[in-house]
């Protein structure tokens, strides 16, 4: 954006410039007449506006970001990291968390079975749950999720090989103030880690749980009221942030004008910083390295940030609004570059990351307002430089392919119904909202579908689901599904 501010300023110069030149000879050519002098200082003029036309022609669309809201700046991308040294690599037994260990929504398991029946991979076993868009955590051999039971919510704990209920967690939670058609249950996914569970309900509760249940319960070990303490507001849709593990801080955001995105540490509880005062929209934070700098990630409903994990300051920050305060997907992370998506009339941005003095600069390399890539309630993945996600701008919906360097879409889709997706083994694996489990080649070649079947029964299945030791664990508002996916 500051390239595109300074470009403009230069070009109102030059152009204020040519024309004050050019009109004081035309008045002089009308009192005096002609003369070699008036002559050269109209050639001038003329020569300063048209180096103001070739400015505006090579930076046209830097330039369209001021007025209508595209960027595309090649240029930026030059030299931009895409690898992160010391990532840890996943581990194929494991789903943690929110879009699998590495928040991407990428699974490190092989052996894919591409043929199915009718009724889809083989079904190891379903058990009854209730109400909620919570997606699933596998960790240890144990499946956690949450549901709504009555006035309740609960975080349960089920065996992952049998579906077995080990243990849950129950709490009162008010869902006054919500929309009604969905209120169904909560939205966050249980982050596993360190032999503790960290769980985000729809109206803000806050909990640390011991992740091993004893007599059929979870221990609290201690628990916040996210909007009561931080002056949050309950949105139509709830909170959705997934707490967010980085070193001993666990990050949630309350969007209170008392902080917005907060850390604590994640054995005492106690709060260690605050950021900021936006409202929260319904995304969940990333940590990375970019531009070198360790950084976290986040979606507000008002902008994208990046903030400091030791006190929360602010490195850098993009503007990014929408209509219902709709920011929904998780950001993306790859190198140096983040991409961010939303529906609501908004589009989709490609963001390079490099350094600036004790900070971080941020500039669009790409922008497509109300175009290309409108993430709704489900997030991209990105697979070898493409991103493939669903597209929900309109009364149409597309799955799409687009080459993350210039944004330039692969292909695209209208055959598969709104959803979401995760990648493994070389396949996009597509949950309908309607249910039906798709089989796609994740490549940019052209779409490829090998299976479908329908798995579940319930309309808003917006749970992603978690891949884990070969198995593939879905829900909807009424049943968790466990398939056998892998050879």
């Amino acid at each position: 954006m500051e390239q595109t501010v300074w470009t403009a300023i230069l070009l109102g110069v030059l152009a204020f410039l040519g024309l004050f030149v050019v009109g004081v000879s035309i008045i002089s050519i009308r009192r005096k007449g002609r003369s070699t002098r008036t002559a050269f200082s109209l050639l001038g003029g003329v020569l300063v506006l048209g180096l103001a036309g070739g400015v505006t022609w090579s930076k046209w669309d830097l330039l369209r970001e001021l007025f209508r809201g595209d960027v595309d700046d090649p240029d930026v991308l030059k030299g931009a990291a895409r690898t992160e040294e010391g990532r840890k690599a996943a581990e194929p037994g494991e789903w943690p968390q929110w879009r699998g260990y590495h928040r991407d929504g990428l699974s490190p398991e092989k052996g894919i079975l591409t043929t199915w029946t009718p009724k889809g991979p083989k079904e190891i076993w379903h058990k009854p749950i209730g109400g909620g868009y919570a997606s699933l955590s596998v960790s240890g051999g144990r499946l956690y999720t949450m549901d709504r039971q009555g006035g309740q919510e609960r975080v349960v704990c089920l065996d992952a090989k049998t579906g077995d209920l080990l243990g849950e967690y129950r709490y009162d939670a008010d869902y006054t103030g919500l929309q009604v058609q969905y209120a169904r249950g909560p939205r966050a996914t249980p982050t596993v880690y360190d032999g503790r569970v960290y769980t985000v309900g729809a109206t803000g509760v806050f909990l640390c749980l011991e992740a091993v249940p004893a007599n059929g319960k979870l221990k609290l070990l201690w628990r916040h009221n996210l909007l009561e303490d931080f002056d949050g507001e309950l949105k139509l849709w709830g909170v959705a942030c997934s707490p967010l593990v980085e070193g001993d801080l666990v990050i949630v955001q309350p969007g209170g004008k008392k902080g917005s995105i907060v850390a604590f540490d994640r054995k005492t509880s106690k709060q260690v910083w605050t950021a900021l005062e936006d409202p929260s929209g319904y995304s969940s934070p990333v940590a990375a390295t970019a531009a070198g700098v360790r950084q976290l990630i986040c979606f507000t409903a008002r902008r994208m940030v990046g903030l400091r994990p030791s006190d929360g300051s602010l490195l850098w920050e993009y503007a990014w609004t929408t209509r219902n305060d709709g920011n929904i997907a998780t950001p993306i992370v790859a190198g140096d570059l983040v991409f961010l998506s939303s529906d609501y009339g908004a589009g989709c941005a490609l963001l390079r990351l490099s350094p600036e003095g004790n900070g971080v600069k941020a500039e669009p390399a790409f922008v497509r307002r109300n175009n290309l890539m409108r993430n709704h309630h489900s997030s991209c993945v990105l697979v070898e430089d493409h991103l493939y996600g669903f597209d929900v701008g309109s009364k149409r919906v597309f799955l799409r392919c687009v080459e993350l360097d210039t944004f330039k879409e692969k292909w695209s889709t209208e055959e598969l119904e709104k959803g979401c997706l995760l990648y493994a083994d070389g396949h996009l694996l597509v949950l309908s909202e309607n249910g039906v489990l798709s089989l796609v080649k994740a490549t940019p070649e052209g779409y490829y579908k090998e299976a479908s079947a329908e798995v579940l029964d319930t309309s808003q299945s917006w749970a992603l689901p978690a891949l884990a030791n070969g198995r593939l664990y879905l829900r909807d508002h009424e049943k968790i599904v466990c398939l056998e996916l892998m050879k």
